[in-house]
């Protein structure tokens, strides 16, 4: 009977129902005392439970300690787990208790996870090995440089995360090296190319198109000269002939077409196509005369006559209709006055252009004011007012102006 007591705990703990246990057995499940016979039917059936426990338990071990390995991709993974820790913690099997702790259901999502987080993580790192990848190729790209040239090959380098990051490090290495160079070889080429599209697609040839072309056939040519150089320096100092895009670039720069920067190969082409009529290019190329300005015609201007104040006193005289008091006493004292005062002359030549011309009527106006405002210094009346003075000024000024 105590045998049947082991039974039972083995079946709650693998899960399993025990009164189907009993009759597989052909047991009776009243049966108080066994016989030899089903004592060892009982001992059989307890030693496979047994052994199904202990194949679960590792089992279920193995499967967390995997876990702990996917946890970087565990997402809702969580408490499952948790569950499978005291696994992971215990000794043996005897120590797991707990019903249906051990059961197949139990083992079979446990198997489920695993499998699912091993593809999640198969996918990632697939992922990150083609940004990789494409990172290889572009710098490849970007230094014109080929696989076999850096032993990189990225077919034989599946699945291997850090032989593609050793590979990534040091074509970054490479790239610093080659910098200088690609870009003035990738200018170069640029300027070849822009040089031949205009020798090509110009059909009706002028001046300006032929010395474009020839200016940028000098840039072409010492673009090239200065890329030979670097390229000569830089073989010396690494002992290894520079690539660009599986050649020798050296061999690029003597084999490739020198630019037509001569004056004559480029005029027996253009005759050649029809496209320049039978002209010395020289010619072409010289500059026509500058046009001359049409020479300005001088205003002619009167002789200048000094101005004094006796010739505007008489103005003052009779004051404009509708003048306040104070203006008509300002007139009456100009003509009080002791004695006339000289206005200062303005020297103007005949001749003078229109600018001249305005600025001598500003100066006129000026002094003219200037010497009114002595003149009214000079008299003995009572103070006016700066609105008065200067009303009676200004109306004066436009008079003898007019």
């Amino acid at each position: 009977m105590e045998r049947l007591k082991v039974m039972r705990n083995l079946c709650e703990v693998l899960g399993i129902d025990f009164w189907e246990k009993m009759e597989e057995l052909d047991i009776d499940p009243k049966v108080e005392e066994m016989d030899d016979e089903t004592s060892q039917r009982v001992n059989l059936a307890v030693e496979l439970l047994e052994n199904t426990k202990r194949s679960r338990f590792l089992k279920i071990k193995e499967l967390g300690l995997r876990l702990i390995e996917l946890r970087s991709v565990m997402i809702d993974q969580e408490i499952d787990f948790a569950n499978v820790v005291c696994f992971i913690d215990a000794a043996s099997e005897d120590f797991i208790t707990q019903e249906k702790a051990l059961s197949s259901r139990f083992l079979n999502k446990i198997k489920c996870e695993v499998s699912q987080l091993e593809q999640l993580s198969a996918n990632r790192l697939k992922e990150k090995n083609l940004r990789i990848k494409t990172k290889i190729r572009e710098l490849l790209k970007c230094t014109h440089l080929t696989g076999n040239e850096v032993e990189i090959d990225l077919e034989k380098t599946r699945g291997i995360l850090e032989e593609l990051k050793m590979q990534k490090e040091m074509l970054k290495v490479e790239v610093e090296r080659r910098s200088d160079i690609v870009i003035r070889a990738e200018i170069w080429r640029k300027s070849v190319d822009q040089l031949e599209a205009l020798q090509k697609g110009s059909k009706n040839t002028n001046k300006m198109e032929l010395m474009r072309c020839e200016l940028l056939a000098k840039r072409t040519e010492g673009i090239k000269n200065i890329l030979v150089e670097m390229v000569q320096t830089w073989e010396e100092k690494y002992d290894s002939p520079f690539s660009y895009d599986g050649d020798h670039l050296l061999t690029i720069l003597n084999a490739d077409a020198k630019p037509s920067s001569s004056e004559a190969e480029g005029m027996q082409k253009q005759k050649a196509e029809g496209q320049v009529p039978a002209q010395d290019l020289k010619s072409l190329l010289t500059p026509h005369p500058k046009l001359r300005r049409t020479p300005r015609v001088p205003v002619p201007l009167e002789e200048h006559v000094p101005l004094q104040l006796h010739v505007v006193a008489p103005l003052l005289l009779v004051p404009p209709a509708g003048a306040p008091p104070p203006m008509a006493q300002a007139a009456q004292a100009v003509q009080e006055l002791p004695a006339p005062l000289p206005l200062p002359d303005v020297p103007v030549q005949a001749g003078s252009p229109p600018t001249m011309i305005s600025q001598f009527n500003r100066s006129r106006q000026s002094l003219l004011t200037s010497t009114m405002l002595k003149a009214l210094q000079v008299m003995k009346r009572p103070a006016l007012s700066t609105f008065q003075v200067t009303m009676m000024i200004a109306m004066t000024v436009t008079t003898y102006l007019e």
